[in-house]
C-alpha cells in the first residue's frame, strides 16, 4: 500500500524568470524608479520636469533589468560551474553589464536631454554614473536574492597540508577524504554531513545531508561527478541518491516505483532508471 505519510518529492524550484520572481523584481524596479524621479539626480532635477522625468527613469530602470540581470545570472551561473570565486565573479559581471547599459543611457540622454557626445571625456563620467546606480539598484538585490536562496554560499580555500585538511573537514581520518568532498565544500558548514540525494531544481542542484539541505548553482551531472566517491545511483533525470540513505523502495499501484531515504523523503523513479534500482537492492525491500 501507498504510505501515505512520506514526505513527498521536492517541488521544482520555479526559473530565473519566473513570473512570481518578476513580480517581486518589478516592484523593485519600481520604487527606485519612482525615488530616483523625485530626487532627480545627475542633474535630471533641473533639467527635466516631472513627467519627462519619470520616463527618463523609468526607461532607465528597464535597461538596466534587461540588460544587467541577465549578465548577472550567466556569469555567476558559469562561475559555479567551474567553481570560480563568486565574490569576483559578481564584480566582473557588474563592470561588463555597465558598458551596454552606459550606452543605452548616452542614447536616453541624447534623445531627452542635452546630447553629451560619445568622446572619451564624456562616456567615462557617465561610466561611473551607471556603475554606481548598477551596484545600487541591480547588484545589491541580485546578491541578497542569491543569499536568501542559500544559493551563494563561500568557497573554503584548500588547505596546503593533508593533516590540516583532516582537521578542518568533518568525517576525515587517516589520510582519507571525506566522500562528496568537493561537494560538501560548496555548502556552508552548518549544512555539512553524510550525502544522502541531490535534486534537480531548474539551473540548481538541491543537495540533501545529515545536516540538512542548499542549493547550489550546478548542473545535475556536474554535482553526480562530484559525489562520485559516494555509493549511490541516478534513479530519475532529476534525482540521484546515496545507496546509504535509501530506506526501502515503494511499488506503486501503476508499477512504479518510489523510493524513500532515511530522513523521510520519498522521490520518484523513472521507468528509465527501474531496472538499476531493481538490480542494486537499495533499502530494506519492496513493499506493496
Amino acid at each position: 500500500m501507498t504510505d501515505s505519510t512520506a514526505q513527498a518529492a521536492p517541488r521544482k524550484k520555479p526559473g530565473f524568470w519566473a513570473p512570481g520572481r518578476l513580480a517581486l523584481r518589478g516592484m523593485q524596479m519600481a520604487v527606485a524608479t519612482v525615488l530616483l524621479t523625485l530626487i532627480g539626480p545627475f542633474g535630471t532635477f533641473t533639467d527635466l520636469t516631472l513627467p519627462w522625468r519619470g520616463l527618463y527613469w523609468s526607461v532607465a530602470m528597464l535597461c538596466g533589468f534587461t540588460i544587467l540581470e541577465p549578465v548577472i545570472y550567466r556569469v555567476l551561473h558559469l562561475a559555479f560551474r567551474r567553481n570560480w570565486h563568486w565574490p569576483s565573479a559578481l564584480a566582473i559581471s557588474i563592470l561588463a553589464a555597465a558598458v551596454p547599459l552606459t550606452a543605452a543611457i548616452l542614447a536616453l540622454e541624447s534623445t531627452l536631454r542635452q546630447p553629451p557626445g560619445w568622446g572619451l571625456a564624456s562616456v567615462v563620467p557617465y561610466y561611473c554614473y551607471v556603475l554606481t546606480l548598477t551596484v545600487v539598484v541591480g547588484g545589491v538585490p541580485t546578491a541578497w536574492e542569491l543569499y536568501r536562496h542559500g544559493v551563494l554560499t563561500p568557497r573554503l580555500p584548500e588547505p596546503p597540508r593533508q593533516a590540516e585538511a583532516d582537521e578542518r573537514t568533518p568525517g576525515t581520518s587517516g589520510g582519507q577524504a571525506t566522500p562528496g568532498a568537493r561537494l560538501l565544500n560548496r555548502l556552508s558548514p552548518e549544512r555539512r554531513g553524510e550525502i544522502l540525494a541531490l535534486s534537480m531544481e531548474d539551473h540548481y542542484v538541491r543537495v540533501f545531508t545529515g545536516g540538512g539541505e542548499s542549493l547550489v548553482l550546478l548542473r545535475l551531472s556536474d554535482a553526480m561527478a562530484e559525489v562520485q566517491d559516494v555509493p549511490g545511483l541516478q534513479i530519475h533525470r532529476s534525482h540521484w541518491v546515496a545507496s546509504s540513505a535509501v530506506d526501502r523502495v515503494e511499488r506503486l499501484a501503476e508499477g512504479r516505483l518510489r523510493v524513500h531515504l532515511i530522513n523521510g523523503l520519498a522521490l520518484p523513479v523513472s521507468r528509465t532508471f527501474a531496472r538499476a534500482v531493481r538490480e542494486a537492492g537499495l533499502g530494506k525491500g519492496d513493499r506493496s
